[in-house]
Formats: structure tokens, C-alpha cells, sequence
């Protein structure tokens, strides 16, 4: 399915892709807040099914730099509003 997702970004049918995740908490794994770094740097331990599926860290680093990717955990959705994008919900 996020193979789709790019081609209608390649495509430019869509500005961007919004990937949302749960920030499941494990027990004694530290809750997202008190990881070093922005957002991105947070979520980064979250991506290893896009890594498979897009081509590894670097092809998804370009996508974050180039405003094409939007990681968001779930709880920060409230009150967002995606204009002209793909809103991608992974499970786990």
C-alpha cells in the first residue's frame, strides 16, 4: 500500500505523504518525550517497514528534507488538518 502512496507522489496527484503511527509504550523503554532530538529524530526508531519497502534511511531522510514525508505519532492528530496529502496510518 505505501508503494502506491509514492507513486501518486511521484505522480504529483499529492503534495505529500503523512505517515502516522502509535507511539505504543513498552515497559522500560522511555515514553517519546524524553528522547533526544526533534520529532523526526524521535519517530526515527518507527520507520524500519518504510525503510523495506522505500530503499533504506537515506531515501527517507530525502523524503522528510524534501517536505514529501510527515511523520506524526497518533496522539498529535487532534485538531490537524491535511490538506492535499496522503494520510498513511501504520499499525505497527
Amino acid at each position: 500500500m505505501f508503494g502506491k502512496a509514492l507513486e501518486l507522489l511521484e505522480r504529483g496527484s499529492f503534495e505529500k505523504i503523512i505517515y502516522i503511527r502509535p507511539n505504543v509504550t513498552l515497559r522500560d523503554v522511555p515514553e517519546i518525550g524524553y528522547l533526544r532530538g526533534g520529532l523526526d529524530e524521535k519517530l526515527s526508531w518507527t520507520l524500519g517497514p518504510l525503510y523495506d519497502k522505500i530503499g533504506g534511511k537515506e531515501n527517507i531522510d530525502l523524503l522528510i528534507e524534501r517536505n514529501k514525508l510527515e511523520l506524526m505519532p497518533l496522539l498529535f492528530i487532534r485538531g490537524r488538518s491535511f490538506e492535499n496529502s496522503i494520510v498513511y496510518v501504520s499499525e505497527g
